[in-house]
């Protein structure tokens, strides 16, 4: 009898304990849902495309002493490409710094001519004056200063003349080693050694490393969703760049409906390939505020999905609709509003109107 008593007074003590325990405080971690700015968003296939090619041309008419880059090679901007022949050039300057050695000797023998005709027309005039020396002789004095500053002046314009000549000479003489005006790589070498080239011929295109973008076919809401400038995220290979949008092209592809976009990339992309596939996340439909909560929250049922939230230190289960996903958060189009506090760890088992206790924000 004593035995029986001991089983039942067991019994209430484990009962009594449970009440107890169940009249705990459960704790949780929560969140807060919160209003924001989303976008949906879908990822797309880009390929990268030639924007901006440079092709170096000749700026003077000489043949090709020397190619120094090969189909495919990546150049340092400054880098000598082509160099021309300058024998001509430099015989040709040659030729006119002898011509300006005698002009500029010349000059000088006229101009001490000139100053002896200035005094031969002084006394001229006052030998004149007095009646000494007819007015023919005083006259022809005149003449010969003035064939003297004449020779003088056409002396000192031919030296101008060949100032100018001399410049655009050595000018030439120093286009004569074509440069690559930007790091990139070389599309294609257009001439050869020994061969004849004019001024505008074109002698190595070459593909700047930002010389490339992307070009990509998106549906015509996310064509119209997009903004000229607008930055978006790209993986190329595995690196993550930002891209900005360049220009919305006016052309439509007829058999799918979609419509063509140009992205310029906001770094480098050295290692891009012509026709290389990228990825990119592309903006489905306009911005609008929407409430978010975090991913740990979100309880998936066999009819949908649920949450917990917090209200006066009790738990609310709520059925609500999702929208798409932004990082590691979701839209709530249905069932929860901003500034409601959600359980994100601690949620499952917990039921309606159980007590519970915040124990992380």
């Amino acid at each position: 009898m004593r035995v029986t008593w001991m089983r039942v007074g067991l019994l209430i003590a484990c009962v009594l304990s449970a009440a107890r325990l169940s009249a705990q405080e459960t704790p949780v971690f929560v969140d807060v849902a919160v209003r924001q700015v989303v976008q949906q968003m879908a990822m797309v296939s880009a390929r990268v495309v030639t924007a901006t090619p440079v092709i170096v041309s000749s700026r003077v008419a000489e043949s090709i002493a020397s190619v120094n880059v090969q189909l495919g090679d990546r150049v340092a901007a400054n880098r000598i490409l082509v160099s021309l022949s300058t024998d001509d050039l430099q015989r040709d300057l040659r030729t006119l710094e002898g011509r300006m050695a005698y002009l500029s000797d010349r000059l000088s023998l006229l101009k001490e001519q000139e100053a002896l005709r200035v005094g031969q027309l002084s006394r001229a005039e006052q030998l004149s004056e007095r009646d000494l020396m007819t007015t023919d002789a005083r006259d022809q004095s005149r003449l010969n200063l003035i064939q003297i500053r004449r020779d003088r002046l056409e002396t000192e314009f031919q030296l101008n003349d060949l100032a100018i000549q001399i410049e655009a000479l050595q000018a030439d003489i120093g286009h004569s080693e074509m440069r690559a005006p930007a790091a990139g790589r070389v599309l294609s070498v257009k001439v050869s050694q020994g061969q004849y080239v004019r001024v505008g011929d074109p002698l190595v295109e070459i593909l700047p490393d930002r010389g490339v973008e992307l070009e990509a076919e998106v549906r015509p809401d996310a064509y119209a969703a997009l903004e000229l400038g607008q930055e978006i995220q790209g993986q190329v290979g595995n690196q993550t760049v930002t891209f900005t949008v360049r220009a919305r092209l006016a052309e439509e592809n007829a058999r799918t409906g979609s419509r063509y976009i140009r992205l310029a990339p906001k770094t480098s992309l050295r290692e891009a390939i012509i026709g290389q596939s990228v990825q990119i996340a592309v903006p489905l439909g306009p911005r609008a505020d929407q409430v978010t909560i975090s991913k740990d929250a979100v309880m998936p049922v066999a009819d949908g999905h649920r949450v917990v939230i917090v209200k006066e230190g009790k738990a609310q289960i709520r059925r609500i609709t999702l929208g798409p996903g932004v990082g590691d958060r979701i839209v709530v189009l249905d069932g929860v509003a901003e500034n409601d506090t959600v359980v994100v760890q601690g949620q499952e088992g917990l039921r309606p109107n159980q007590s519970v206790k915040i124990t992380k924000g």
